[in-house]
Protein backbone atom coordinates (compact mmCIF):
# COMPACT_ATOMS: atom_id res chain seq x y z
CA UNK A 1 0.00 0.00 0.00
CA UNK A 2 1.23 3.51 -0.41
CA UNK A 3 0.14 6.61 0.76
CA UNK A 4 1.04 10.03 0.68
CA UNK A 5 1.00 12.68 3.98
CA UNK A 6 -0.84 15.67 3.25
CA UNK A 7 -1.47 18.06 6.61
CA UNK A 8 -1.96 15.15 9.17
CA UNK A 9 -4.05 13.07 6.64
CA UNK A 10 -3.13 10.30 4.65
CA UNK A 11 -4.40 9.60 0.76
CA UNK A 12 -3.55 6.10 0.27
CA UNK A 13 -3.38 4.43 -2.73
CA UNK A 14 -3.49 0.71 -3.61
CA UNK A 15 -2.52 -1.56 -6.37
CA UNK A 16 -5.01 -4.10 -7.02
CA UNK A 17 -2.17 -6.91 -6.42
CA UNK A 18 -2.37 -6.07 -2.80
CA UNK A 19 -6.04 -7.74 -2.14
CA UNK A 20 -5.03 -10.37 -4.59
CA UNK A 21 -1.85 -11.18 -2.33
CA UNK A 22 -3.77 -10.59 0.79
CA UNK A 23 -6.57 -13.27 -0.62
CA UNK A 24 -3.88 -15.57 -1.87
CA UNK A 25 -1.93 -16.00 1.37
CA UNK A 26 -4.35 -16.23 4.14
CA UNK A 27 -6.92 -18.60 1.89
CA UNK A 28 -3.99 -21.26 2.38
CA UNK A 29 -4.53 -21.15 6.26
CA UNK A 30 -8.56 -20.18 6.53
CA UNK A 31 -10.53 -19.63 3.11
CA UNK A 32 -13.52 -18.15 5.14
CA UNK A 33 -11.09 -15.70 6.91
CA UNK A 34 -9.17 -14.63 3.78
CA UNK A 35 -12.67 -14.02 2.41
CA UNK A 36 -13.50 -11.74 5.32
CA UNK A 37 -10.17 -10.13 5.36
CA UNK A 38 -10.36 -9.05 1.73
CA UNK A 39 -14.18 -7.86 2.48
CA UNK A 40 -12.60 -5.69 5.03
CA UNK A 41 -9.98 -4.61 2.56
CA UNK A 42 -12.28 -3.22 -0.03
CA UNK A 43 -14.15 -1.59 2.85
CA UNK A 44 -11.32 0.90 3.55
CA UNK A 45 -11.01 4.22 1.94
CA UNK A 46 -8.34 3.21 -0.18
CA UNK A 47 -7.69 4.60 -3.77
CA UNK A 48 -7.14 1.51 -5.83
CA UNK A 49 -5.00 1.08 -8.86
CA UNK A 50 -6.08 -1.68 -11.78
CA UNK A 51 -2.66 -3.53 -13.17
CA UNK A 52 -2.04 -3.41 -16.88
CA UNK A 53 0.39 -3.47 -19.30
CA UNK A 54 2.09 -0.39 -18.92
CA UNK A 55 2.54 -0.56 -15.15
CA UNK A 56 4.00 -4.20 -15.67
CA UNK A 57 6.69 -2.60 -18.54
CA UNK A 58 7.81 0.54 -16.29
CA UNK A 59 8.10 -2.23 -12.77
CA UNK A 60 10.36 -3.99 -15.15
CA UNK A 61 12.33 -0.99 -15.77
CA UNK A 62 12.38 0.33 -12.14
CA UNK A 63 13.72 -3.53 -11.58
CA UNK A 64 16.32 -2.96 -13.92
CA UNK A 65 17.59 0.22 -13.02
CA UNK A 66 17.20 -0.78 -9.11
CA UNK A 67 17.90 -4.03 -8.72
CA UNK A 68 14.69 -4.38 -6.37
CA UNK A 69 12.75 -6.95 -7.03
CA UNK A 70 9.13 -7.13 -6.04
CA UNK A 71 8.88 -3.45 -5.08
CA UNK A 72 9.58 -2.80 -8.39
CA UNK A 73 5.98 -3.26 -9.10
CA UNK A 74 4.60 -1.39 -6.12
CA UNK A 75 7.00 1.46 -7.38
CA UNK A 76 5.37 1.32 -10.68
CA UNK A 77 2.09 1.89 -9.01
CA UNK A 78 3.28 4.96 -7.39
CA UNK A 79 5.02 6.43 -10.20
CA UNK A 80 1.68 6.15 -12.06
CA UNK A 81 -0.14 8.38 -10.04
CA UNK A 82 3.06 10.75 -8.96
CA UNK A 83 3.41 9.51 -5.18
CA UNK A 84 7.28 9.43 -3.63
CA UNK A 85 6.33 8.77 -0.28
CA UNK A 86 5.66 5.04 1.68
CA UNK A 87 4.57 3.39 4.21
CA UNK A 88 6.60 0.61 5.23
CA UNK A 89 8.54 -1.06 7.70
CA UNK A 90 10.11 -3.34 4.53
CA UNK A 91 12.60 -0.60 3.39
CA UNK A 92 15.44 -3.36 1.90
CA UNK A 93 14.55 -2.85 -1.99
CA UNK A 94 12.87 0.49 -1.22
CA UNK A 95 16.44 2.52 -0.61
CA UNK A 96 17.51 1.35 -3.77
CA UNK A 97 14.50 2.82 -6.51
CA UNK A 98 15.09 6.48 -6.91
CA UNK A 99 12.95 9.43 -5.41
CA UNK A 100 11.26 7.12 -2.72
CA UNK A 101 10.93 8.52 0.48
CA UNK A 102 10.11 5.92 2.67
CA UNK A 103 8.27 6.21 6.21
CA UNK A 104 8.51 3.38 8.78
CA UNK A 105 5.07 3.02 10.34
CA UNK A 106 6.21 4.78 13.33
CA UNK A 107 7.69 7.49 11.89
CA UNK A 108 4.32 8.40 10.41
CA UNK A 109 2.56 8.15 13.98
CA UNK A 110 5.18 11.06 14.95
CA UNK A 111 4.57 13.19 12.16
CA UNK A 112 0.78 12.85 12.61
CA UNK A 113 1.11 13.91 16.57
CA UNK A 114 3.10 16.81 15.68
Amino acid sequence: MKAQYNNGTIEAYCGFLVPTELLSSLARINPEKAAVAVAAFFSLPINMIQNDEPIAEDAASIMLESGAGYASIHAAYMRQKGLNQIITEDAKDWKRIKNINIIKPLEYEKLVKT
